[in-house]
């Protein structure tokens, strides 16, 4: 019996460990695809609208920069099959502050860009019940 229950406590901790390993590697890509998703955004916006980058997301609606195109179509984006969304873009002595989010859901990453290239400030998780 005792050997029974020293192998099950073995087998739980090794289960355990295992799924701790898969939300970390989750974790890990989702990262990596919000880091692209930013380098993409910024990419984009530098090229196209870098007026945008001068001012507040929010305040993107009839910036002279943006021609005929809708503010809603630069918040967003494709990174192979997965979409994300920029939260917000505010700008800062430095640079800007953009936040994002994969459309799927998960966490939402922060990035700073300062003097042309993007750092990432931090990852937070994904709240209880958010979209």
């Amino acid at each position: 019996m005792l050997l029974m229950v020293g192998s099950l406590s073995l087998q739980t901790a090794s289960l355990e460990a295992r799924r701790h390993l898969q939300l970390q590697l989750q974790l890990r890509q989702q990262q990596d695809l919000l880091s692209s998703a930013a380098q993409q955004l910024v990419g984009r916006l530098k090229l196209h609208h870098s007026c945008l980058l001068e001012l507040p997301s929010s305040q993107w609606d009839g910036a002279p920069c943006l021609a005929a195109e809708a503010p809603e179509d630069l918040q967003q984006g494709q990174i192979g099959s997965h979409s994300f969304r920029l939260l917000s873009l505010a700008p800062t002595p430095a640079g800007a502050e953009l936040r994002l989010a994969l459309s799927s859901g998960g966490p939402t990453a922060a990035f700073a860009l300062v003097n042309g290239a993007l750092r990432e400030l931090g990852l937070r998780s994904a709240q209880p019940g958010a979209a």
